[in-house]
This record gives structure tokens, sequence and C-alpha cells, in this order.
């Protein structure tokens, strides 16, 4: 009877030491598929962290584009308001021109 107590006993362990085994195994197949989740989610983050610096750069680059082509505007509407000054001045000139000649014929028509 003592025999079949022990063979039982140790059959029962054994049947425990294969259920620890096979959690063990379900366990460590788990922490793997984390690991390769975690591993893979990282990559991810890493060419997305890559991507954003790249189009950092680029709108920084554009932004200095702009920054010149607004120069370029400032530049040339100086340019066009000093240009429009000086018509401004020829057309005054022009206008007392005429008005002193149109004086000048008044007063040598009012001369008989």
């Amino acid at each position: 009877m003592w025999k079949e107590y022990i063979f039982n006993f140790r059959r029962s362990t054994d049947n425990i030491h294969d259920a620890n085994d096979l959690a063990l195994a379900a366990a460590a197949h788990e922490i793997k598929d984390l690991i390769t989740s975690s591993v893979e989610k990282i990559d991810s983050g890493s060419r997305q962290a890559a991507d954003a610096g790249r189009i950092v750069t680029e709108i920084v680059q554009s932004v200095g584009k702009v920054e010149q082509y607004m120069g370029q505007i400032s530049n040339a509407s100086k340019e066009q308001s000093c240009g429009i000054e000086q018509i401004n001045s020829a057309v005054a000139h022009i206008d007392v021109g005429f008005r002193r000649g149109l004086a000048a014929d008044r007063v040598s028509v009012a001369r008989p």
C-alpha cells in the first residue's frame, strides 16, 4: 500500500513539474512576444522621430527662403517707392513750369 502512495505521490509531483514546465514555456513565449512587440514599436518610433527631424529641417529651410523673399520684396518696394517719389517730383516740376508758362502767356495776352 505504501508503494502505491509513493507511486501516486511521485506521479503527482511529475505532473506538477510538467505543469510548471508548461507554464514556464508559456510565460517565456509570452515574454518573447512582448519583447518582439516592444522592439517593433521602438523601431517604428525611431523612424517617426527621424521623419519628424527631417520635416523640421525642411520647414526651417523653407522659413529661411521665405525670409529671403520677404527681404527681396522689401527692397523692391523701397526702390518702387523711390521711383514714385522721383516721378512725383518730375510731375511737380512740369506742373510749375506749365503754370509759369501759362501765367506768362496771360501776361503777354493782357498787354496790348
